[in-house]
């Protein structure tokens, strides 16, 4: 016997890969608004040409997981911790220049 690699394989209906397909894709878009709204990395950074060439709908999309990665790490902190974020967020969006 060589060193042949077998894969495995299951089977699933149709709908359930579809679910673990969407499951995976928002798991996926999630971790990657985590990792921008953190600016953990460089290469997770969109750059403005970036933002450019998106549409519409992908833009709204960043934003709507952007906030909810927001609430969820707001929501997670200690009552100090988290009055004192709100009101950080507060004046970041009540200063911002449109």
């Amino acid at each position: 016997m060589g060193d042949i690699e077998h894969e495995a394989k299951i089977e699933v209906s149709l709908s359930d890969y579809e679910q673990l397909k969407k499951t995976a894709d928002q798991y996926a878009n999630l971790h990657k608004a985590l990792l921008e709204y953190m600016g953990y990395e460089e290469e997770f950074l969109i750059t403005r040409p970036g933002f450019k060439r998106m549409t519409k709908e992908e833009l709204i999309t960043i934003i709507f997981e952007q906030r909810s990665v927001i609430r969820k790490l707001i929501g997670d902190l200690e009552a100090s911790k988290r009055e004192e974020h709100i009101r950080f967020l507060d004046t970041l969006y009540m200063n911002r220049i449109y």
